[in-house]
């Protein structure tokens, strides 16, 4: 049981981390020193050097980040190991969110700054540029959170639907 888990984890931590350094190998060498507009006014492709985390914070002191990545993601990896029972759907959405942290903690101490090359033009209130490993860690933690009460929400009802009967039965 342990090596499943391990593998529903594992191999989508592996493909996230291989997703982010391929696409970012690819950035490196073709736009390093330019831009590609995909989308006119929506999306762009723009080589971004990000010295501190999420949104640029912690840009001066940049141990920080590194520090609280390679935390979460060894913790995460211990829960996941250690848990009595998780949905595999939990395990596929840690590793993404586990593959994202580490794909970024790899920039960070190979080259001092995460490679960033994702611009979403579109919303004028939108000013940041992210990468593959950003994408993962976003939207698997959106989807988590959204699974975990979407099930809390179900198994309340459930329960009160239970109660409700039982109650209704002692009644007669």
């Amino acid at each position: 049981m342990k090596l499943r888990r391990l593998i529903t984890y594992g191999l989508p931590l592996a493909a996230a981390v291989l997703l982010d350094r391929i696409s970012k190998i690819l950035v490196l060498k073709y736009l390093k020193n330019g831009e590609l507009t995909l989308i006119k006014g929506v999306l762009d492709l723009r080589y971004v050097e990000n010295k501190g985390s999420a949104f640029g914070m912690f840009s001066s002191l940049p141990i920080i980040p590194m520090l609280l990545s390679a935390v979460f993601c060894i913790g995460l990896t211990v829960f996941v190991l250690k848990a009595k029972e998780i949905r595999p759907a939990y395990l596929i959405l840690f590793g993404f969110v586990a593959g994202g942290g580490i794909g970024n903690l790899i920039d960070k101490l190979a080259f001092g700054y995460v490679v960033d090359f994702i611009d979403f033009r579109m919303f004028s209130f939108w000013k940041w540029v992210f990468n593959i490993a950003d994408s993962f860690v976003t939207v698997c933690v959106i989807v988590f959170f959204i699974m975990y009460a979407a099930e809390d929400i179900r198994l309340g009802r459930e329960k009160r639907n239970k109660e409700y009967k039982e109650d209704k039965d002692a009644r007669g």
